[in-house]
């Protein structure tokens, strides 16, 4: 799977969110509030790819196994801990000083196991409403949004169903 730096994924959070206010789905920002919400949700989106990139790195290497029959069950959830492993060490670039790591890797494996039973991969439009419930309890362990104008459900149902359109075997987020 390839790369994403964090450049990436900030142009992207910026894309996805500009679009979002363009569609007019950002509720209670009038022109006198900041965009000071935008900014953490910006902040708050490498979580996000992050856990879409999990499961579609579990469901390849699922795919390659099933066809070739030689990597085990056991084999693959070892391959794919040591993604998260790596993911977390990526998500930390963003929010240092917000994310507990061994509650993240925990919440990145349940919701994993939880949606590679569940979801067929080959439908993942089925996935939008399971996932963005999942991601918006793990988003607001780590981000206090009680006070915040922005509509942060919506936000995330919008970017999961933007993004999961354009997953490909090729990469993440590519269109």
């Amino acid at each position: 799977m390839e790369e994403i730096s964090v450049d990436e994924i900030r142009k992207r959070a910026d894309e996805l969110i500009e679009e979002w206010k363009d569609n007019r789905r950002v509720k209670g920002l009038g022109p006198g509030v900041e965009l000071t919400t935008i900014v953490i949700a910006s902040a708050a989106l490498p979580f996000i790819y992050h856990i879409l990139g999990i499961i579609h790195h579990a469901w390849d290497i699922r795919r390659h196994a099933k066809n070739a029959r030689a990597v085990r069950e056991k084999d693959v959830m070892k391959m794919v801990k040591l993604w998260i492993e790596e993911s977390i060490d990526r998500i930390l670039q963003f929010s240092p000083d917000k994310i507990d790591r061994e509650k993240c890797r925990r919440d990145m494996e349940e919701t994993v196991e939880a949606l590679s039973k569940v979801v067929n991969p080959e439908n993942l439009s089925s996935v939008t409403p399971i996932l963005s419930n999942k991601l918006y309890k793990v988003f607001t362990m780590y981000y206090d949004v009680k006070n915040d104008p922005l509509d942060y459900r919506a936000l995330i149902e919008f970017i999961v169903e933007k993004e999961l359109a354009s997953l490909s075997g090729l990469g993440l987020g590519k269109k």
